[in-house]
């Protein structure tokens, strides 16, 4: 499969209809050259293409937007934001308010497939994020692909299958279309991390995933008895739900400590470099002031974390009044009455037709017999004498919903909450806030201190200065990943636990009810599915290692240490030379970290065994000159379409050259700008100074 042509309309910079063709690759020529200065709309093309092809579910293929394992209600605000600046201003001048991009492929037999997908937004330019539009047409006769009957969130879902199934699933997105800058970003993560993702992505576990979240919304919301089992239910749901928060976040939180982790790493091994040339010093004043600095930042974000997790909670509501906030307890309680009365109500309402009609059979041996209407006068006056003992309902029932979001358990809490308000203190907000004043007032002594210092001390000291401190953090962070890691363990397994006591308990509450026997099913199936992922995991590492082994011989210069890679079960990673040795033992470089990671993409896309295009923005990103041309070669040896999106201080010169004989086809960005408005379009032919 390769990406035939491009058609962008309105998107960004490029106005109007701007078009990108493509020749089908050869085994000699397969690379397709795309160059623009900064700023000329080379990465505006290339979001075109990653959200063209999976819409929202391409955010995180996007530098700007979050990266990594992120929520859907994440994903959705930064689509929503990110899509905010995508319609051209001169479109929205001239009252166009839609834009779009069509992605033409041929497939492996040379059949053209077609997508299109239109984003549409108001006459003020706000992006209308329920009236996105995919399309998909196949065969020479375009024929329209889809049910036509699907609107919105609906016809949004089947395409994202459609795409997986015939082009690409989402998740393995980022090993084929990436940014440059964004591989130098997963190198900091711990190869370990690198690994598994990959893995998963080959296997489809993130939908595995997804189906076993989606089963167990789906048990909580079937799987709801009454009386005190009821209430265990209920609460197993919600400790099940806060450890499932609770790991998600634990697990962010470890990631992004891997890559502080990861990167003061490199910048230690540099330092060191850097020093080995240098004799023997010191300066224990720097290191001490940097240190109390590093100290007093720590404690001043720690005090600044507490006043916001104030504000956004017990201060916000505080502000709101004693009396407001006792109403509306008061409120929420006569709620809960109401929520009583309406079940006993309709329990009562639902035998009322069974008592009615065997009142109806007994009144018929009344003698002398009823006639018709006195029959029928009787039957009135038990429906009425029925509704009058519920209605009307007492005073201290609510006469409606007015927070009709909040369950019982919810408004309970809720109430607890507004009540246990009116204790909370303002001197907790001023020792919070004379606290953060106190840390920002010796930050600035201490600096005053350092640069005074420093205008005396030598380089060297500096440098040592900074990585004795470099030392003492990669410790302190050494023991706190340490610890986040084993409180993750220890969540996880108390959320299964939980989750099999939940099971059991709906498993034994079935039996007597379809509804929960249901919920049961959909919690078993889902505890299957997270056995699966785990068990899968290892059946792929053997076809990785091996692959990504000969890859990283490719790429790294004569030099490399390396004589094959060795990982483990639990994706653990040992980059062995040929006595054995496990190199990592000493500080990889960043560029070591850099080839490992485009390594693990070869080793991806060649196991996926998928014949999608690559695509790479910024393809040199951060890596360093020893490794640039291998990279550069690695990536235009790959089999099938390679397009690489090149600023001019990238692939040029003597990079050009590297790839010269693999270029099928270049083009380079032009733009324009006038008083109010740019505009950009591509030209055959690259910079310049260079013409293919």
């Amino acid at each position: 499969m390769h990406l035939r042509s491009i058609v962008l309309r309105d998107w960004r910079a490029y106005s109007g209809a701007v078009r990108f063709d493509f020749p089908a690759p050869t085994d000699r020529k397969n690379v397709v050259l795309i160059g623009a200065r900064n700023g000329y709309g080379k990465t505006s093309l290339f979001h075109a293409i990653v959200l063209g092809l999976f819409g929202q579910s391409g955010m995180p293929l996007i530098a700007t937007a979050e990266f990594g394992g992120t929520t859907t209600d994440r994903l959705q605000v930064s689509y929503s934001t990110f899509m905010q600046g995508v319609l051209n201003k001169r479109a929205l001048a001239d009252g166009r308010t839609s834009c779009s991009v069509e992605l033409v492929f041929d497939d492996d037999e040379g059949q053209p497939l077609v997508l299109q997908r239109t984003w549409w937004f108001t006459a003020g330019g706000q992006f209308k994020p329920f009236e996105e539009d995919p399309r998909a047409f196949a065969g020479t006769v375009r024929k329209a692909v889809g049910p036509a009957r699907l609107t919105g969130a609906e016809r949004i879902d089947w395409f994202k299958d459609y795409v997986a199934s015939t082009f690409l699933p989402y998740y393995l997105g980022w090993f084929f279309l990436f940014d440059g800058e964004m591989v130098g970003t997963f190198a900091e993560r711990e190869m370990a991390t690198q690994v598994k993702v990959g893995v998963e992505g080959l296997l489809g576990l993130p939908v595995l995933r997804d189906l076993a979240s989606d089963l167990r919304d789906y048990a909580k919301s079937k799987g709801k008895p009454s009386g005190t089992t009821g209430d265990t239910v209920v609460r197993l749901e919600q400790e099940v739900e806060d450890l499932d928060k609770d790991i998600l976040d634990s697990n962010e939180k470890a990631i992004a400590m891997e890559a502080h982790i990861a990167s003061m790493e490199s910048e230690q091994d540099r330092l060191t470099r850097d020093l080995m040339s240098y004799g023997n010093g010191t300066q224990a004043n720097l290191q001490e002031l940097l240190q109390r600095i590093q100290q007093h930042r720590s404690d001043l974000d720690a005090a600044r974390s507490r006043l916001q997790a104030m504000l956004v909670g017990d201060l916000a509501l505080a502000l709101c009044g004693r009396e407001l906030r006792a109403e509306t307890a008061e409120r929420l309680r006569k709620e809960d009455r109401r929520e009583q009365w309406e079940a006993g109500k309709a329990q009562g309402d639902s035998r009322l037709d069974t008592f009615v009609s065997a009142l109806g059979k007994t009144v018929e041996d009344v003698i002398p017999p009823l006639v018709d209407e006195q029959r029928d006068a009787v039957m009135d006056k038990v429906r009425l004498v029925w509704d009058k003992l519920w209605n009307p309902p007492d005073d201290d029932t609510a006469p409606e919903f007015r927070h009709p979001y909040l369950t019982g358990f919810e408004r309970q809490k809720t109430r607890e909450r507004l009540i246990a308000l009116d204790g909370l203190a303002a001197g907790r907000v001023v020792s919070v806030l004379d606290e953060e004043t106190v840390h920002e007032t010796q930050i600035k002594r201490l600096e005053g201190e350092v640069n005074r210092t420093q205008s005396v001390a030598p380089d060297l000291d500096i440098k040592r200065a900074r990585l004795a401190e470099m030392s003492a953090t990669l410790g302190s962070l050494q023991r706190d990943i340490g610890g986040v890691r084993s409180h993750l363990e220890l969540a996880r397994t108390e959320r299964d636990k939980k989750r099999a006591q939940l099971g059991k308990l709906r498993s034994e509450l079935g039996a007597a009810a379809p509804g929960l026997r249901r919920a049961a099913k959909a919690e078993q199936i889902a505890a299957l599915l997270d056995a699966i992922g785990a068990d899968a995991v290892p059946s792929q590492i053997g076809a990785v290692a091996e692959a990504m082994t000969a890859a990283y011989k490719a790429i790294a210069h004569k030099g490399a240490r390396i004589d094959h890679i060795d990982i483990d079960g639990d994706c653990n990673v040992r980059m062995l030379s040929k006595s054995g040795r496990d190199v990592r033992e000493v500080l990889p470089s960043a560029g070591e970290k850099q080839v490992f990671t485009q390594a693990l993409i070869t080793a991806v896309v060649q196991v996926s065994r998928r014949t999608f295009p690559m695509i790479v923005d910024t393809p040199m990103g951060r890596l360093d000159e020893e490794h640039r041309k291998n990279v550069l070669k690695h990536l235009a040896k790959n089999n099938g379409q390679v397009i690489l999106l090149s600023t001019d201080s990238e692939v040029v010169g003597e990079y050009f050259d590297v790839i010269r004989p693999r270029i099928l086809k270049t083009y380079t960005i032009q733009h324009e700008d006038d008083v109010e408005f740019g505009h950009s379009w591509p030209v055959e032919g690259y910079f310049t100074d260079r013409r293919s």
